[in-house]
């Protein structure tokens, strides 16, 4: 017998409306419990996250400490586990019970925000982007538990409003880790503990949540480990090619993360040149775009989960495709005004979000059922990747004296080459139970 595996819950003998009933409730009751868990981890990363990039910049603590190139060195620390550990993260999703890892990675939480505070109190920039790098490598190995719990909790037809909730939330809890950041960094100087309080106080939540995840079988417990940590990602690259379908839908889901951190990295850049009330934008206004861009994924997220009606279809994707690459172009003639750029990012966002939901539906009922951990969290390695691509891309049309907005306009020419591309993406097939789309 399996040591690592959840204790199998009691088999209900008792049929018809009663027990759908309690069937409905206990999904509820358990998808609630990991949307929540997944909330406190998100919001306790890019608490920490901003902390640190606030206190890097702007005459913080540790302003100029990392260099010049000091935010870029953060933000590439922080996307590194993602790259180096999603394969073993997935091994180990499909080897134990996704919700036992889940646990793990939540009690493991806790040791490292108290590390994370020891660097703060003390003005340790050492030991802070230390844990920092800690906890995007326990992020790391969540996200392929959080992803591939979803099906096995969830009935598929219900997949595209999950993932949907999962996407807004999500966002939801980027916006408020930048708030948080910038509210702890501003109160630093009278209330150094504070930033730590707060990790702790949401770790331990996060902690408690999990918990109320239903227990779950382990999905391939005689699976082995391999020494090379990308050994996944081969086979799961694999898998992917031996399907036209399954490589078109996970390089398109991909992509869309190219041309988001090229948008997220412009946005910055706004302050040189966007104006309010005929002033340039200051730090505290450009967050505001920031959070815009940010909501507006979570709505289109949320709004394209409900619109499929537990079909997955390729129509919000080909939309979401044109919409953005719409978005974008409007860059190349956009007055540099507050109200008008938010409201570019809000339809970039959106759009998104329609863009996002059916494709990541699609992998996980496409991943089969002993290698979905491997699978999605070789799909997340491909969206780093691609993250990577896009921020030399973005370097590089910089470097060669091209304004922001003149960036994004590209973006939007990049994007309509991608909806020819998606046009021969077959997202229609039945595929276990999912009613196919009409």
């Amino acid at each position: 017998m399996n040591q690592d595996a959840d204790p199998a819950p009691a088999p209900d003998f008792v049929l018809g409306p009663a027990a759908e009933a309690r069937s409905a409730r206990m999904v509820r009751f358990s998808f609630g419990g990991l949307l929540v868990t997944q909330f406190l981890g998100a919001l306790n990363d890019n608490i920490l996250k901003y902390f640190v990039l606030f206190q890097l910049a702007y005459q913080g603590i540790w302003d100029g400490a990392l260099g010049k190139g000091g935010l870029g060195l953060v933000s590439l620390l922080y996307s590194l586990p993602f790259i180096l550990c999603s394969g073993l993260a997935g091994e180990i999703c499909d080897k134990h019970s996704k919700r036992t890892v889940a646990v793990h990675m939540k009690t493991l939480e806790i040791p490292l925000v108290c590390l994370a505070g020891i660097g703060i109190y003390f003005r340790e920039i050492g030991t802070t982007v230390f844990a920092l790098f800690l906890m995007a490598a326990q992020s790391a190995f969540f996200g392929p538990a959080k992803y591939g719990m979803i099906p096995e909790i969830v009935p598929e037809r219900r997949l595209p409003r999950a993932n949907g909730s999962i996407g807004m939330t999500t966002n939801l809890a980027v916006i408020l880790g930048m708030i948080g950041g910038g509210f702890t960094s501003k109160r630093f100087a009278e209330q150094p503990h504070l930033c730590f309080l707060i990790l702790l106080v949401v770790a331990i939540l996060g902690r408690i949540s999990v918990l109320f995840v239903q227990k779950l079988e382990p999905k391939d417990p005689q699976l082995r480990y391999h020494a090379n940590p990308f050994h996944a990602y081969g086979s799961s690259l694999r898998l992917m090619w031996s399907s036209r379908d399954i490589c078109r839908a996970v390089f398109a889901w991909a992509f869309f993360y190219l041309v988001a951190i090229v948008a997220i990295t412009a946005i910055p850049e706004m302050k040189e040149s966007v104006t309010l009330d005929g002033q340039r934008i200051d730090d505290e206004q450009l967050s505001y775009l920031e959070a815009a861009l940010a909501v507006a994924v979570g709505i289109g997220s949320l709004l394209v989960g409900w619109l499929s009606r537990g079909r997955i279809a390729k129509w919000p994707v080909l939309a979401g495709t044109l919409g953005m690459a719409a978005a974008f172009l409007t860059f190349f003639g956009l007055p540099h005004t507050f109200g008008a750029v938010m409201a570019v990012l809000c339809a970039l966002g959106f759009w998104g979000g329609f863009y996002l939901i059916p494709l990541m539906t699609y992998m996980q009922v496409q991943a089969p059922d002993a290698a979905r951990g491997q699978f999605l969290g070789t799909a997340n390695f491909l969206s780093f990747v691609f993250m990577a691509v896009g921020s030399g891309v973005y370097a590089a049309m910089r470097q060669a004296d091209l304004a922001w907005h003149h960036v994004l306009a590209s973006c939007g020419v990049m994007l309509i080459g991608l909806a020819t591309y998606v046009w021969t993406v077959n997202l229609e097939g039945r595929a276990r139970g999912m009613a196919p789309a009409r």
